[in-house]
């Protein structure tokens, strides 16, 4: 008998010693990520440990009445806490005393848990259903413990050992962290529906550059969850070439138009008069660029609608077969330029569907004006562009609203040589109405 005691007692021994050395499961770090556990971090501080989540009344009310609807956060305000515990803790309060916060329908405890379930999850825990397989309660989980008498959150769970958060335990709706309670004594428990969801939740702060991006090579960002460190790194797009003006050089291939980009990379384009389409009546040209071709059959058609001292202005298009079309890629248009035009002051410009102007970049070789068009329009070659008010190489409202300012005497700062509009050496309300008249598609002038 006395071997067999002998031989039981060694084999409990045996399986306390197995079950010592049985690590425990540390839910915090295993089964919660870093967006529950990051929002309780932020929780901790907003709710400090041992300060009391309640309010300083302003008026009479109990938690039976108006205390539920009250929305003043001066009468009630969940997101707060005091550094004094509840005066009565009854529900009723005087004005100047200290009473009981309110959220999701509960006060003190119960209030208070609701409160950080929100805060974490969004969501309310009254909607959230009970549930008693207690083996899987989670960091974040609402539990009601002590036969159904207190609530508090879990911020960490090892083994049957839950770590709480909550209020008025033991001491007015006094804010604790920490404590550690066992899950035998829960009675029931909620879930929140998108705790998964809450779970793989990072918070990330603003992206930061690693490298710049440039026209050559791609760049990349990064931004770091606030929570866990985990860093996510992504790509900056090319950058479009920043080109110089285009410049005209002479090859062994003849004339070309060449530009620079900072990063080394030239891009060129040779005049080759075997593919040039031309208008010999107005000696105009088109060039396809590197690469591009026209129809052999295609024929510049050019109405020459207006030339004086001031300004000449090509109505162009392009006809294949009869029918008028439009090129498939940028093409080089070669414009005469006036003997009396001072090529200093010289400006090519687009005239859009909607009646404005559009500045041109362009290039001089000779005699002549190059630009690049993807599209065949009104274009007009003029010495300045009249109208021109803010200078952003377009005549537009914004033109029409600047002289209008200038003219009310608002501290603007316009073109000047642009505000003559009519063109009789004044600047009156006169040009403004010419100029509103010109956008407006009057056939009238601006000088």
């Amino acid at each position: 008998m006395r071997k067999q005691i002998h031989k039981l007692l060694a084999t409990v021994l045996s399986i306390i010693m197995i079950l010592s050395v049985v690590p425990t499961t540390s839910y915090a770090s295993e089964l919660c990520g870093c967006g529950i556990v990051g929002r309780l971090g932020e929780l901790r501080a907003k709710f400090p440990d041992g300060k009391y989540w309640n309010h300083l009344a302003n008026s009479y009310h109990n938690n039976d009445g108006p205390y539920n609807t009250c929305t003043n956060e001066n009468c009630m305000n969940p997101d707060s806490y005091t550094d004094t515990p509840c005066t009565t803790h009854n529900g009723f309060a005087g004005v100047g005393c200290y009473d009981c916060n309110n959220f999701d329908s509960g006060i003190q405890c119960f209030g208070f848990a609701n409160k950080i379930f929100y805060d974490v999850f969004g969501v309310y825990a009254s909607q959230m259903q009970k549930r008693y397989d207690f083996d899987n309660i989670s960091i974040g989980d609402w539990i009601r413990v002590n036969n159904d008498s207190h609530s508090a959150v879990v911020i960490d769970r090892s083994g049957s050992n839950l770590t709480v958060v909550e209020a008025n335990y033991g001491t007015n709706c006094m804010i604790q962290w920490n404590r550690t309670i066992n899950i035998n004594t829960v009675t029931y428990y909620k879930h929140a529906s998108n705790w998964s969801i809450i779970n793989e939740a990072h918070s990330y702060g603003e992206w930061q550059t690693v490298i710049e991006a440039n026209c050559v090579e791609e760049g990349s960002k990064k931004r770091v969850c606030s929570y866990c460190g985990n860093t996510q790194v992504e790509a900056i797009p090319l950058l479009e070439h920043t080109w110089s003006d285009w410049e005209i050089t002479t090859s062994i291939y003849g004339p070309e138009i060449v530009r620079h980009c900072k990063c080394g990379i030239a891009q060129f384009h040779r005049l080759s008069e075997n593919c040039t389409i031309n208008n010999a009546k107005e000696n105009i040209s088109v060039i396809p660029l590197q690469g591009g071709n026209l129809p052999e059959t295609a024929e510049v058609k050019v109405e020459k609608t207006k030339a004086d001292d001031k300004h000449v202005t090509y109505e162009i298009h392009l006809e294949n077969n009869g029918v008028e079309v439009q090129p498939q890629m940028p093409v080089l248009v070669k414009l005469p330029i006036p003997d009396w035009f001072d090529r200093d002051k010289l400006n090519i410009y687009r005239k859009e569907a909607d009646g404005s102007r559009t500045r041109l970049d362009y290039i001089i070789y000779g005699d002549f004006a190059y630009f690049e068009t993807d599209h065949f329009s009104v274009y007009e070659i003029l010495e300045k562009l009249c109208g021109d008010i803010n200078s952003d190489n377009s005549v537009n409202n914004k033109d029409l609203t600047r002289l209008f300012k200038y003219l009310s005497g608002w501290d603007v700062d316009p073109k000047e040589e642009m505000l003559d509009i009519n063109g009789d050496g004044k600047v009156n309300n006169k040009d403004l109405t010419r100029l509103f008249q010109y956008l407006s598609g009057w056939a009238v002038d601006i000088f």
